[in-house]
This record gives structure tokens, C-alpha cells and sequence, in this order.
């Protein structure tokens, strides 16, 4: 169970119900995976399994991608273990596998890039012409889910762009990008969110980078504290697992300089190469650009697909055979090892049943989600504080504010005023808080101002107006449900207690 990921089902369903983002709710980044989500359970109906569909079909079509153009640079054999790599990687993150902008905007990159580097083949013909312009649609969907991948579309326009044999091309990829943007302008202006998004979008820029700053490949906690302790053969061991699960910092750093040195030793390689193997390093360079200001491991696991391309079409070039069959197998023995992990790690997990379908979890998580259902009634006025999104989806609970998450030190006093309004004129009955120290958000967001940690007006008026309706039902987060009372406050036993500093 991700929590993040109530912040794209609670938008969709905000949307099915007449809503606008950015208007009506708060929206961190672009539209188009509220969009894609809301189409989705229009079609499919409200479940979390209508939500995971995208999900599935996003990673089925990287996953074809990184085959196809392995395939084209290297053979079928590395282009299906480069898939199954891909694949194998990212089921070992497989809380990650949910709903989320980033896998979104890297499944319409990495087409992008497909269709690009296909209509490269025959430049004269019709099917190059619409090869790009489809290109020019999908890069646009990906900037309208991420707008930092925007960066991917201006590399493959700019390639088609320098050529004098694809020039033409470039027209077509920019009238792609032009539909899709007009019409996704078009819709937010009907709704009166145009000028609001571009307000939200100068918010992200301004408050986002300082608390979500993280190192380059980075993982909370740090790597350090993966071997306290460790040593002999347990270290050796650990050593060799934490290098495959870094692959997606890895990857970037050795396809760059493996193909430089490549191509300095190798004068005579063929000009088509370079020129393929060049547009691919620069399109995976930017994918990773991408990512910032949170380059961490798993920022850049959502980027995964679009490295390991030139990463495998590497090792096919190895000029050693016995070194070549040597990563080939070092590669292919901890997919293996990893792909086994995963399916048993799948299948210990508790199935819940919810009022919108069916998830797996923890067993810690199933007691806390069942608790949460049996105090919070489907329809019921809820405000959950400061982060855990996920339970508007799973109660059906009616957010009073335009915040489907408040992040401490990120969210500016304005906002803290802002949805302390909303609550002040449309008290929920329910509230689900977290008590959450301080140590504990900078150990996720290092990055952060600490004086932005707690939002004492909000947590004011919690103290003020609620009291405790369950204990604790998280065993980490501690997640309390908390439920209005008209009489004056209780003692401090019937109080919400949060930490002071």
C-alpha cells in the first residue's frame, strides 16, 4: 500500500465529480495522470484494480520498448534480458508499482523515443513523417504528467530538427506537441484552471526543490547503514545485492562513459551508430535531469527504462567474450535470484478487502486499514493530517479542504491558512492524524526547513475542536482517528498529543 498514491485516485475522483485541478484542488505538478486515472475509472469503474491498470499497461509497454531497441542495437537475446532486468528490477521496489506521474511521463517518453528513433530508418517516407508527429503526442502527454520530462521532447525535436534529411520531421513532432497542448489548454480554460495551474506550477518551482532535495542515487537512511555492523562473507553478499538494487544510479554513469570509451577506441564504428547511441545517451541524460531535485533510487527507478537501453546495447559490444558472458551472467544469476524474492515477497502479503476493492499489505497495514474503515463512514465529512492521501480513497470520505496532503516543510504558511479556513467553515466529523516527529520528516525530506515542520494552527485547532475516537492503529505512523466534539475540551487524556518544540 502506497500512500502517495491517493494524492492522483482522490484527484480522479474529484474530477469524475466535477472538479478542475488546480481550481478546486490542490495539484503538485501537471494534469495528465489525474486525467489518464479519471478516464480510467470512467471506463472501468472506481477500484483500485481500475487504478492499477495503467500501471500494468505502462510497464508492459516500457518493457516492449527496452526489447525493441536492445533488439535494434544489440540482439533478441540482450534485448529480453534487458526487459526482464527491467522488469525484475522494479517488482523488487513493487510498493512502487502504483499509480504515480513519474511512471506515466516515463512510459510516453520511452515511446517517444521508440517512435523516433524508427522514423530514422526511412526519413523519406510517409510512415517516418507520422512516426513523428505520434512522437510529438506522446512527448507532450509525458511534459503534461511531468513537465520536467519536457525536457526528453526538446532533445528529440532538436534532433530531428538538426539533420537536413528529418527537418521535415520536426515540423510534424512540433504540430503533435502543439494538439495535445491546445487541448489540454483549452480544457483547463473551459474550466477556469489555466491561470490557476500556472500559479501552481510557480509554487512548485519556489517551494518544491528546497524540501525535496535529495543526493544523486541516494536512499533514506543512507547506504552506510546497510553494512553496521557487517562483515566477511555478510558483507560481501550485502555488497552485491545493494549493487544490483543501484542499478538505476549506476546505469547512467557507466553507459555514458562505457560508450565514450567505446567510441575512442573504436574509430571505425559506424556512423549510424554513433548517431543512435548519441541521441540515446543525451535522451537518457535529460530523463535523469528529470528527476531533480529528488535524484534518489527511487526517483530514478521511474526513469529505469530509458538507461538501461544504452546500458545493454554496451554489453553486447564488449570486445572480451569471457568478460561479456561474465556480466552477462552476473546479470542474469541476481534477476533470477531477485524475480524468485519478489513472487514469494508477493504472496506473503495480507489481502484487504476495502470499500473500493481489494489490496495487498502488510499485516500491520490491514489492522490499521480495517480500524480506519470501521471509525470512518463511506460519504463522511474526513480530513487526514498531514500525509497519508491514500484514505479518502479507501473511506470514501469527503475532504473539506483543497489539500489531499499537507507536506511539513514544504507547504508555505499560506497554505497552512488556507485549508485551516476550509476547516474552520466545514469541520469534518472524522480526522486521521499522524503524529509524526520531527527527526522522522527530515530523515525522509533531509532537505527541509525545520521551522516549517509543524503546522501549529492546524494542529491548534485539532486540540481545540477533536478528540480521540481509536488508539493508535499504525504500528510505525501511528495513525489516531479523531472525531468532533461540541463540548469544551477534554482532559489531556481524551486530547490529540503531538510533539512541541
Amino acid at each position: 500500500m502506497c500512500y502517495d498514491e491517493g494524492i492522483y485516485l482522490d484527484g480522479a475522483l474529484r474530477i469524475l465529480n466535477g472538479q478542475a485541478p488546480y481550481r478546486d484542488f490542490f495539484v503538485l505538478t501537471g494534469p495528465g495522470t489525474f486525467w489518464l486515472q479519471a478516464a480510467a475509472f470512467k471506463l472501468l469503474g472506481v477500484s483500485f484494480q481500475s487504478g492499477r491498470v495503467l500501471v500494468i499497461l505502462e510497464l508492459a509497454i516500457m518493457a516492449a520498448c527496452v526489447f525493441v531497441l536492445v533488439r535494434r542495437l544489440a540482439n533478441a537475446w540482450i534485448g529480453a534480458l534487458a526487459a526482464a532486468v527491467f522488469l525484475v528490477r522494479i517488482g523488487v521496489q513493487h510498493p512502487m508499482i502504483n499509480l504515480n506521474h513519474r511512471w506515466d511521463s516515463a512510459t510516453f517518453a520511452i515511446l517517444a523515443l521508440t517512435a523516433v528513433l524508427h522514423a530514422l530508418d526511412q526519413p523519406k517516407s510517409r510512415r517516418a513523417m507520422a512516426l513523428a508527429g505520434a512522437a510529438g503526442v506522446v512527448s507532450a502527454a509525458a511534459a503534461w504528467c511531468t513537465p520536467t520530462v519536457a525536457l526528453a521532447g526538446i532533445v528529440l525535436a532538436a534532433w530531428l530538427a538538426a539533420r537536413a534529411q528529418t527537418r521535415r520531421h520536426a515540423i510534424a513532432f512540433f504540430a503533435g506537441v502543439v494538439a495535445v497542448s491546445l487541448a489540454a489548454s483549452l480544457w483547463l480554460a473551459s474550466k477556469g484552471a489555466l491561470l490557476a495551474m500556472i500559479h501552481h506550477l510557480v509554487w512548485t518551482g519556489a517551494n518544491y526543490s528546497a524540501a525535496n532535495r535529495f543526493p544523486y542515487g541516494g536512499i533514506i537512511g543512507g547506504y552506510a547503514n546497510l553494512f553496521t555492523g557487517v562483515g566477511g562473507v555478510e558483507w560481501a553478499v550485502r555488497a552485491g545485492i545493494v549493487t544490483y538494487l543501484a542499478l538505476p544510479a549506476l546505469l547512467p554513469i557507466l553507459s555514458i562513459g562505457g560508450w565514450a570509451i567505446y567510441f575512442l577506441r573504436t574509430p571505425g564504428a559506424p556512423p549510424n551508430l554513433r548517431h543512435e547511441v548519441t541521441l540515446l545517451l543525451l535522451f537518457c541524460a535529460v530523463m535523469v535531469a528529470g528527476t531533480y531535485p529528488r535524484m534518489d533510487l527511487d526517483h530514478l527507478t521511474n526513469v529505469l527504462a530509458a538507461f538501461i537501453i544504452p546500458a545493454a546495447a554496451l554489453l553486447y559490444r564488449l570486445q572480451s567474450a569471457t568478460l561479456r558472458a561474465a556480466v552477462f551472467c552476473g546479470v542474469l544469476f541476481p534477476t533470477a535470484v531477485f524475480a524468485w524474492y519478489t513472487a514469494s515477497t508477493l504472496r506473503s502479503g495480507e489481502r484487504i478487502e476495502t470499500r473500493m476493492g481489494s489490496l495487498r499489505a502488510t499485516k500491520g497495514e490491514g489492522e490499521a486499514v480495517a480500524k480506519v474503515l470501521s471509525a470512518v463512514r463511506r460519504g463522511e465529512s474526513l480530513f487526514v493530517f498531514p500525509y497519508a492521501p491514500i484514505f479518502y480513497f479507501l473511506t470514501g470520505g469527503q475532504n473539506p479542504t483543497r489539500y489531499s496532503f499537507l507536506q511539513p516543510g514544504m507547504m508555505t504558511e499560506n497554505d497552512e491558512i488556507t485549508a485551516l479556513r476550509d476547516l474552520e467553515a466545514r469541520p469534518p466529523a472524522k480526522v486521521i492524524y499522524a503524529d509524526i516527529k520531527e527527526s522522522e520528516y527530515l530523515r525522509v525530506w533531509p532537505s527541509s526547513d525545520p521551522r516549517r515542520l509543524r503546522m501549529r494552527r492546524i494542529e491548534a485547532f485539532l486540540n481545540e475542536n477533536y478528540k480521540v475516537l481509536t488508539p493508535p492503529v499504525h504500528p510505525i505512523l501511528r495513525f489516531q482517528v479523531l472525531e468532533r466534539h461540541r463540548a469544551a475540551p477534554q482532559s489531556s487524556s481524551g486530547q490529540i498529543s503531538y510533539h512541541r518544540y
